[in-house]
């Protein structure tokens, strides 16, 4: 028996400003169609009447309301659409108590090192595990502009320190944003460093996705993003947009947390992990860091979140 269809209790798009830092809109239907290769395009809709979340809170409500297994099936139908389909097929997934968080992105990064390593962040609310630099669109526009979202999200989470030179890098290459201002000030501040410009680092291609998401807006207008890795996944309702990228120049430098929750740094573990390492089912860092320091204990021991994962897999060896 179908679920009623709770989603009409969450606030419409057209009444969400989303001046808050968060905003996703929710899909329940998507259209794919085979690409070349093991591409996959999704189009999705995106206007005015669309229930949306304006704000991370409403996440637990609607995890409640959604039959997991209903989303299970279309995760698996689409997997199983990929795998399967000749280029040019089309389908289309929906479900009724079911639907997909939309816009989230990320970085899936790797420190430009003898051996690549990749640099994952310790999650510690569901789902919990080792995670890549990705969160949620901000705003309304970036509804449709998703390298936005995965830059914004690189550029505000991924921080270094040189204990050498007292000195902070980040991966902005034009104006540096406010909330990773605020960041920089705040790990000034507990580092004890003198206020001096960050060194910028350079954030390079390492392996092209073969997917494509067309967004289209209000107006009929679409967007498309292309060469991305796409990830339709049930555990955490979301169509995941991620990048495979390298960070030039980082070795000898100390991985930093650049998120910030309530005007304080979060200073989550920040893990560097091998090739083999994510292979395993509880993979365990090859260094890890808190707080601008090496990490004296044993690391956290937990699996790999859903999208990072999923990345693993896709990439085979995990190096791009």
């Amino acid at each position: 028996m179908t679920r009623p269809n709770c989603l009409n209790e969450f606030p419409r798009l057209k009444s969400s400003p989303g001046d808050g830092g968060f905003l996703q809109v929710l899909i329940q239907e998507l259209t794919l169609r085979r690409l070349k290769g093991e591409g996959l395009e999704v189009v999705i809709t995106v206007d005015d009447d669309r229930p949306c979340l304006p704000h991370s809170r409403l996440k637990k409500n609607l995890a409640a309301w959604l039959d997991q297994q209903a989303g299970q099936k279309l995760e698996a139908r689409a997997a199983e659409f990929r795998n399967r389909a000749a280029v040019g097929d089309t389908t289309t997934l929906h479900h009724e108590s079911f639907c997909f968080r939309h816009a989230s992105g990320g970085i899936f990064p790797w420190l430009d090192e003898v051996e690549p390593l990749a640099l994952l962040f310790y999650r510690d609310i569901h789902p919990i595990g080792w995670n890549i630099a990705n969160g949620a669109s901000a705003n309304r526009s970036e509804l449709g502009a998703l390298d936005a979202v995965i830059q914004r999200e690189a550029e505000e989470e991924i921080l270094f320190f040189d204990p050498r030179t007292k000195t902070l890098s980040t991966l902005a290459q034009a104006e540096i944003p406010s909330e990773l201002e605020k960041a920089l000030g705040l790990w000034q501040k507990k580092l004890v460093l003198a206020p001096k410009a960050p060194r910028r680092l350079d954030l390079q291609d390492q392996a092209l996705g073969s997917d494509r998401l067309r967004v289209i807006d209000r107006q009929g207008t679409t967007i498309v993003t292309e060469n991305l890795f796409l990830e339709i996944q049930a555990e955490d309702f979301g169509l995941e947009a991620a990048r495979v990228a390298r960070i030039a120049a980082a070795t000898a430098l100390i991985p930093l947390d650049g998120e910030i929750l309530g005007g304080q740094l979060l200073d989550r573990p920040v893990g560097l992990f091998s090739r083999d390492a994510l292979r395993q089912e509880l993979p365990i860092p090859a260094r890890w860091y808190q707080g601008g320091a090496p990490g004296l204990a044993a690391p956290p021991r937990a699996p790999l979140c859903p999208i990072t994962r999923r990345l693993t897999r896709r990439l085979g060896t995990a190096d791009g």
